[in-house]
């Protein structure tokens, strides 16, 4: 049986009015305190319940667990555990009509769960009925070899090679099938761009074919290994903005929005990333001169910021397309048009503690509900070569789509060589009215948010990338690089003293324990 409880609390009546009502538990019990009654027009049967219907005509039900037996079922571990997915069947299994080699044999594909494929169905049953229809996607097959165990230690150890041989079959002992899996660092590959990984299995045993884990909440979650921290994000997360930055937020009417404090509204995992493009040649125009390049780059940059996307959504089941535009601009003001044409000046002079707007739309809806933001420029470092801009909350923009920090700036890398980037460690705030839209799953809204910013700081770095090129030098694009972990176990571990300035830490240098 599937495990959970459903609890009932009614002041009145509870009515259920259905053509047929099925309940399959180990344990029904009604408690009444003046009678309990049950009638039927047909009569009352009272006798040894029925057993639950099975999934599929030869698969019963199936279980991920961290033991060989199956007495501990799980839908969570960790890269480097050794987990066993357990397979029961029913009483048809097995078929001998099949080759006897066969017989007792169910062959697998794991798949790596992306999201499920909808599909309208119809049925007759009391009239017409049009429904819904679910099953996972199967576009990313994650396959296994077998290996030996020379050591006998149920590990695997560096001397021991897989074989060649796929491991996609399994032999059935009675009426249960155990499959075996080492989740190993290999795994780290498969995790998507907000560190996930889901894991179902797909069987098949001579004419049927079943996805297991019945549901989704059942599938394995996988957890990758801690990952490697940088010293840049450490200080981001304990950065105090100065109170003379925050005191010019009074003229509009706004205030910070930390990266904490509203757990059930923001996102569980904090976003680490880091974009960047390489700079192999300087433009003429800089004349061997980094300095020139990074003031080149600023002065322009809420030109070469702009940008826009286009994407399938996330939300299920209907996946619509959204059309997302933005655009950094001087923050203004109806009652005082000086105020805007202020932050500009204070922009192109590199005074600090400008105060830029983020105007989001796009299409016709995006227009409607886009969530724009505003940012405000709380260090700035011109000789260092960084800005930073800080997330904020306005009488304008009301909240902003993230919340944190992200600085922007040049320095070199582990080579030697400079780089334009934008990194940052932030976490999604989406709006109440964007997640209602995403079918009520904050979880939808946080990924198409993640995807509009990924898309933004794309967009800005190729730009640059564009910019350089276009004026003699030459430039190489570089990988992002991104870190998306549980926000209160890194605060935990990490939150210190606060700092008041950050300056420009190389993006190589790691955090170590005894910098804590």
């Amino acid at each position: 049986m599937a495990e959970g409880n459903i609890t009932r609390i009614v002041g009145g009546k509870n009515i259920i009015e259905t053509e047929e009502w099925i309940v399959y538990t180990d344990q029904f019990t009604a408690y009444a305190g003046k009678g309990s009654h049950f009638t039927a027009e047909g009569g009352t049967n009272i006798g040894i319940p029925k057993k639950a219907p099975s999934v599929g005509h030869y698969f019963k039900k199936a279980w991920w667990s961290s033991d060989y037996e199956g007495k501990k079922e799980i839908t969570k571990a960790k890269v480097g555990d050794k987990v066993y997915f357990q397979v029961e069947m029913t009483d048809k299994f097995p078929q001998t009509s099949l080759p006897k080699e066969k017989q007792q044999k169910i062959t697998f594909t794991l798949y790596e769960f992306t999201g499920n494929k909808y599909s309208i169905g119809y049925m007759y049953v009391y009239g017409p009925r049009i429904y819904l229809d679910k099953e996972p996607q199967k576009d990313k097959e994650i396959k296994y070899v077998t290996w030996e165990d020379k050591n006998k230690n149920d590990t695997i150890d560096p001397e021991e090679e897989y074989s060649k041989k796929p491991y996609n079959e399994e032999k059935v002992n009675g009426n249960k099938a155990v499959i075996s899996f080492q989740l190993s660092d290999g795994l780290s590959s498969y995790f998507n761009e907000f560190t996930e990984l889901k894991l179902f299995m797909s069987l098949s045993y001579d004419w049927e074919t079943v996805d297991l884990p019945e549901t989704e909440d059942l599938y394995l979650d996988i957890e990758p290994k801690p990952p490697v921290i940088k010293e840049i994000y450490v200080r981001l997360l304990n950065y105090q903005v100065s109170q003379l930055a925050i005191n010019r937020l009074k003229e509009v009417g706004g205030s910070i929005q930390y990266i904490e404090g509203n757990d059930e509204i923001m996102s569980e995992k904090v976003n680490m990333d880091y974009f960047s493009v390489r700079i192999d040649e300087l433009p003429t125009f800089a004349n061997g001169n980094i300095i020139l390049l990074y003031k080149k780059i600023r002065e322009n940059f809420l030109t070469l910021s702009k940008g826009n996307v286009t994407f399938e959504s996330h939300s299920e089941p209907f996946h619509n397309n959204i059309d997302g535009s933005w655009e950094f601009k001087p923050y203004p003001k109806k009652d005082d048009p000086e105020y805007e044409k202020e932050q500009l000046r204070r922009w192109k002079n590199e005074l600090g503690n400008t105060v830029i707007f983020i105007d989001a739309g796009g299409g016709l809806i995006e227009e409607t509900i886009g969530d724009s933001g505003a940012v405000l420029e709380s260090e700035t470092n011109p000789y260092d070569m960084c800005w930073i801009f800080t997330t904020i909350v306005t009488e304008k923009s009301k909240t902003q789509p993230f919340s944190g920090h992200r600085q922007f700036g040049i320095h070199k890398d582990e080579e030697g060589n400079y780089r334009f980037f934008a990194r940052a460690i932030d976490r999604i705030w989406p709006t109440p009215t964007i997640v209602n839209l995403s079918m009520g799953r904050k979880d939808y809204a946080v990924k198409d948010y993640l995807k509009i910013a990924d898309s933004t700081w794309n967009n800005l770095i190729n730009k640059v990338s564009q910019f350089i090129i276009k004026y003699g030098g030459k430039t190489t694009i570089m990988q992002p690089e991104f870190v998306r972990t549980d926000f209160n176990k890194f605060r935990d571990k990490y939150k210190k003293t606060p700092v008041t300035s950050i300056g420009n830490i190389p993006q190589y240098k790691e955090i170590k324990e005894n910098e804590i």
